[in-house]
């Protein structure tokens, strides 16, 4: 494994889905639990958290996008 390597590129190597929804549901759930002895609302911490799984999701489908324009075209 390389540090350089995007997380999506580490996981489809490792036959993982990129995306896990209910991972990223957890970990917004926790913000918002840690959020709750902070100055902002927990409901604002879970949809700025929310707000950042969606930009990460958009940023994979970019680079995925470009990896596959990428690759050589199948041949039959």
């Amino acid at each position: 494994m390389c540090s350089n390597q995007y997380p999506g590129e580490l996981k489809r190597e490792a036959h993982l889905p990129v995306t896990v929804p209910s991972r990223e549901q957890q970990v917004i759930k926790k913000a918002e639990e840690l959020a709750k002895t902070g100055p902002l609302p927990a409901e604002a911490v879970g949809r700025i958290y929310q707000k950042l799984v969606q930009e990460m999701r958009d940023w994979e489908a970019k680079l995925n996008a470009t990896a596959s324009s990428k690759l050589p075209a199948k041949t039959d």
